[in-house]
């Protein structure tokens, strides 16, 4: 009150100063329909003839729909003798409501084949954009109604849209997610040499009045197909049948062009559904914006529902039956990043992607998500590479085979530095093969990362709470409870291949059943085995039975043994057979005799590059 009471008192001069200098923010509301907006479209379906423009439907159309746009899909123009691109044209006349004449012939007889018909709603909406001026904040009020966008070229946009936003300060607000859709062009067309359906909302620049944010809210925003998430991800979509990864076909597009910047970009409360390309997406490299998404549910998408570049606030949203949940492209994030309380389910392939890490790039945290997967082989959170990220809190409840919950330095690197700096902590894992997977090549490498208190249910006695490959530094296992009788560490190797990973300091208090010797104590050619620190500290000799048996702790590759290592070989519960464990793989430096009972510890000394007694 005291704020305003202080503007009251100032003179007529000094409030059009502040008003002028964007201190007061002035506000226009509009309402779409003003402009000529009509929210009638509908979906359904129709018969068609092949070369004939008459179509009929048990649907009835009124006659107010004349000269409206009509979708009509797989009735287009033939690309091969069993395929067509989509049609897209206009109604010339209606008789008796179900009998619908086109301006422009059907290609294919189909029975029936799924149609949309509507006002295209694009100028209107740029015309009421037009109309916003330059006040600093304005509203853009669309009421319930389904409102149809045909795509257009405009001067200036990235490829085909349907609205070109290049003015911030603007909020457009429906009256509900459920009662306000804005259905983009769903029907593919073959355009410059490329399948198009178009983007429903391009944000470009230059952008007028970047200090002010963008918003929509309460609004869902529909790519049009009757089904977004296909069998068929490959991408670019075909020019033949249309299907696939389609990268014209995006809910949202931020383009930012010639070094220029994007403002913050606000979603609430909405819907999008029904995508072939990335529901939300970014081109080019947007400076010091931000993105906020909350209480929103993406759904139904043959892409990411996430390839944005601004520092996210994603928070309490619902992600469903999509091809992957998000990849985010760190490089270009000028603030700390934020994913926490979302729903994760019905996930077709990959969850999470991360890349472009620079080493100095702002820290991202993913934080107290509930993730549903299935996807056979998938690889839940992948990193290619990813630094300064804090993977905390969350709950993983996998139901498909073969399952990497992480996978640190997988592969498709995009990126400037290596994986460095993860955190992944407190997390809950039910039902996975595989707990964590790092390495990778240079520049893929892992340099730092701590795994600590995590609980992890395996989904068969054999999975493995961490897998190596390539080179790492500086990784901790601490705290963690590996149960139901998890193998602990293994290499992606073979045997002699198992002592890559040894880089991996493991600490004692992570609880896990320890690698068990059997009987099979001596390799063929009566060869001593060779114990690395990759297979875990903890051994057991339950089983052994056999005399002469003889070991060697693994020191070659003493470079990747991590300070503070340990082995202990337990043969307490073993009453019969005691066996020898030489300090070296050389055999040179003398060994330790472990009686049968006994329990014997040793730890790595890597100011001497040998293993001693504990």
């Amino acid at each position: 009150m005291k704020h305003f009471k202080a503007i009251a008192a100032l003179s007529l001069a000094e409030l059009f100063l502040l008003i002028f200098t964007g201190l007061v923010s002035a506000q226009n509301t509009l309402n779409i329909t003003n402009y000529g907006a009509m929210g009638d479209a509908v979906q359904f379906f129709v018969n068609t003839t092949s070369n004939s423009t008459l179509v009929t439907t048990s649907n009835a159309l009124p006659r107010s729909a004349i000269g409206e746009t009509m979708e009509v899909f797989g009735a287009g123009t033939p690309t091969t003798s069993s395929n067509n691109q989509d049609l897209v044209t206009s109604i010339s006349s209606i008789s008796d409501g179900t009998n619908i004449t086109l301006s422009t012939a059907c290609r294919q007889t189909l029975t029936p084949a799924f149609a949309t018909c509507g006002h295209n709603n694009s100028p209107n909406f740029m015309s009421a954009i037009a109309a916003v001026g330059s006040d600093s904040h304005d509203v853009i009020n669309i009421p319930a109604g389904n409102f149809l966008f045909i795509a257009t070229n405009y001067p200036g946009a990235y490829g085909d849209c349907s609205i070109l936003l290049q003015r911030a300060g603007i909020s457009i607000v429906g009256a509900g997610a459920h009662l306000t859709k804005l259905l983009s062009q769903g029907a593919w067309q073959r355009v410059r040499g490329h399948a198009v359906r178009g983007f429903l909302v391009e944000l470009a620049s230059p952008m007028t009045k970047p200090q002010f944010p963008i918003s929509f809210s309460d609004l869902t925003l529909d790519g049009g197909v009757q089904q977004g998430n296909t069998p068929w991800h490959f991408f670019p979509a075909s020019v033949i049948t249309g299907a696939g990864w389609d990268e014209t076909h995006d809910a949202v597009l931020a383009w930012v062009a010639n070094g220029g910047s994007l403002p913050q970009i606000n979603y609430t409360n909405d819907v999008i559904q029904h995508w072939r390309g990335e529901e939300f997406k970014s081109i080019d490299q947007p400076a010091n914006s931000r993105i906020g998404i909350y209480g929103c549910t993406f759904t139904d998408g043959n892409a990411t529902a996430l390839n944005v570049y601004p520092a996210w606030n994603v928070v309490s949203n619902t992600f469903d039956n999509l091809f992957q949940v998000a990849e985010f492209y760190q490089q270009y994030a000028s603030y700390p990043g934020l994913f926490a309380w979302n729903l994760i389910t019905n996930i077709s392939y990959n969850g999470f992607a991360i890349n472009g890490a620079t080493g100095t790039n702002a820290p991202f945290t993913i934080a107290s998500n509930v993730f549903y997967l299935s996807a056979n082989g998938a690889n839940e959170i992948e990193t290619m590479p990813a630094a300064n990220l804090s993977v905390i809190g969350n709950q993983f409840w996998l139901s498909g085979s073969g399952q990497t919950v992480f996978s640190i330095g997988t592969l498709g690197y995009q990126g400037t530095f290596c994986n460095s700096n993860i955190l992944i902590s407190g997390n809950f894992v039910s039902n996975c093969a595989l707990f964590c997977a790092f390495g990778g090549g240079s520049p893929n490498n892992t340099v730092g990362l701590t795994v600590c208190s995590n609980s992890v249910i395996p989904q068969f006695a054999t999975a493995y709470a961490c897998k190596t490959y390539g080179t790492a530094t500086n990784v901790h296992f601490c705290g963690n409870n590996f149960t139901r009788g998890y193998t602990p560490w293994q290499s992606g190797m073979d045997y002699l291949g198992k002592r890559v990973g040894q880089f991996a300091l493991v600490d004692s208090n992570n609880i896990y059943s320890p690698y068990c010797f059997s009987g099979y104590c001596r390799l063929a050619g009566n060869t001593t085995n060779v114990v690395s620190y990759a297979f875990g500290p903890d051994y057991t000799t339950a089983g052994l039975t056999q005399t002469n048996v003889t070991f060697a702790l693994e020191d070659s590759s003493s470079n990747q043994i991590p300070p503070g290592a340990y082995i202990s070989f337990d043969n307490s519960q073993n009453t019969n057979e005691g066996y020898d464990v030489f300090y070296s793989q050389t055999m040179s430096t003398g060994f330790m005799r472990v009686a049968p009972g006994q329990h014997v510890a040793f730890y790595w000394n890597n100011l001497k590059d040998t293993w001693e007694l504990h």
